[in-house]
Parts: structure tokens; sequence; C-alpha cells
């Protein structure tokens, strides 16, 4: 019978009363034809005929099926539930940051995967345009990924201030996640700051630029002030040379004008390019 509102009409009668086929003809009866689902049409069956109607189609099941099939999916995969479904994304936050994790999990296991395969293409790469070069050979190459995991301003900011056992450049990297080029970077930049505050310092214990060796101002001969500012400028001093600068000229503007230095004298910290 015809299908109305996803429900299935039947007849229950022998065969007897209504025959598969035209007992005159002998030809199939078409009953879809006669018992139409037309709100105008009038059914004659028999008195004894039992008229039968499913209920609604129920997909509960199958999407209840279908729901716990991508649940499984995502627990296995490491893949956040709100990438298949939409209504992961109303969750707690704990059910977040465990999403998040697995996530990360993911990626991090990817990545040294990934890394093999890009560093021999590489090397392809390199050995085709110069057979001789040193990254033709996939073992000189290795790839930098981003962190997997992102840590937010705050968090960032409260591990610097509990992490001041490791070192600087550790903390940069590892903790506020910058690349080597931005450390490198951020150490000429902080160099630069530390120049420009033992100079501002040194202008503050010594606003009249006494050269060493000048006489002091009366009453001051000895004190713990005049030893202060001579540690100050000494460091000023080196954090110039560092920097680069002549070490003459930086001893004029730290006002050490009586110093003398080896001929080509360098410090250790300083390298010339190419090395």
């Amino acid at each position: 019978a015809t299908m109305q509102a996803f429900k299935q009409r039947a007849i229950k009668e022998d065969k007897e009363v209504m025959p598969d086929e035209d007992p005159d003809t002998g030809e199939p009866i078409d009953y879809d034809a006669i018992f139409t689902a037309d709100p105008g049409a009038i059914w004659r069956v028999p008195r004894t005929a039992e008229i039968w109607e499913s209920g609604n189609l129920d997909l509960t099941p199958i999407w209840t099926g279908l729901d716990r099939a991508i649940q499984i999916l995502s627990a296995v995969t490491f893949t956040p539930l709100a990438m298949f479904q939409q209504d992961g994304a109303n969750q707690s936050a704990a059910g977040a940051t465990f999403a998040r994790e697995s996530r990360t999990f993911k990626v991090e296991d990817r990545q040294p995967r990934l890394a093999v395969a890009l560093e021999r293409a590489l090397a392809m790469i390199f050995r085709l345009r110069d057979a001789d070069d040193s990254r033709a050979d996939a073992a000189n190459l290795s790839v930098v990924w981003k962190p997997a995991e992102r840590y937010s301003l705050a968090e960032k900011s409260d591990a610097m201030t509990k992490l001041t056992a490791l070192p600087w450049e550790a903390r940069m990297v590892d903790v506020m996640q910058y690349s080597a080029a931005d450390v490198e970077r951020m150490k000429r930049q902080r160099l630069d700051d530390m120049t420009s505050e033992m100079m501002a310092s040194f202008d503050q214990q010594n606003p009249d630029g006494l050269p060493v060796g000048a006489p002091a101002a009366a009453g001051t001969e000895g004190t713990e002030e005049a030893d202060k500012s001579l540690n100050t400028r000494a460091v000023a001093l080196g954090a110039l040379i560092r920097a680069g600068v002549l070490p003459k000229s930086a001893a004029e503007q730290t006002g050490f004008q009586n110093l003398n230095f080896w001929d080509n004298a360098r410090p250790i910290t300083i390298r010339d390019h190419g090395e």
C-alpha cells in the first residue's frame, strides 16, 4: 500500500476473499491502485477484512547508534568531538580541556612522523640544486615546528615569574614559545636596553661627567657612592664593547679618559662575521 506520513497500511484478509489474481481474467490485481491514499477516496473492503496501520517511523535507535560510533571514533583518534558534532561544543570546561589535550597529543604524535618525510623532500630539493650542498643530506636538516600547545598570556606570565632558576633563553623558548630567530633578535634588543639603563644610571650618579682620575668633590673621596659610580661605569663600558662599540669610544662615553687597551684585543663574547 502507499505510504503516507511514514505510516504503512495493510489489509488482513484471506486469499479466497482478496485473491492476488482476477479469477475471471487471471491478471494480477493492483491493490495500490484500488486503495489509493487520497483524502476523497472511498475503499470497499470485505466485511471480515481488518485494516492495519503502522506507527510513525522511529529513527531514534539509528541516530543513537551513529552518535555512539562518532564518540568512539573521536576518542580513538584523539579528535575533539566538536569537530564531528556541533553538540560537542556545548560541553563543560573540563571536557573542553580534555579535548584540547587530546588534540595536542595527536599533533605531537604526527609531527615527528611528518618531519622525516619533509626532511627527505627538502634534501632532494637541495641535491637537485647543488649536489655539494651540505643540506642535500637529510641528516643535516631538522624541521622546526610551532608548539602544538599554545599557552595563554596569563599562563606565560605566571610561569616566567616562577621559573626564575631557568636561563633566560630557555624561558623564552620553552615558556614564551618564541622561535630561535626571535630569541636572537630579542637578545640584541635586551642588550641595548641594558646598555641604555646603565648609561642612564651612570648619568644620574655622575651628573658632572667627571672622568676617572679627576678630583672628586670635597668630602666624597673614598665614599661608597664613588665606588658604586666606578662599578656602574665599568659595567656600562663592558656592555658597550660587547655591543660592538669601539673600546676607545666606549671609554669616552663612560667617563674613562685615561684607559689603555691592548692592540688587536677584543672580548671573547664578540665574534667576527662568518664565525
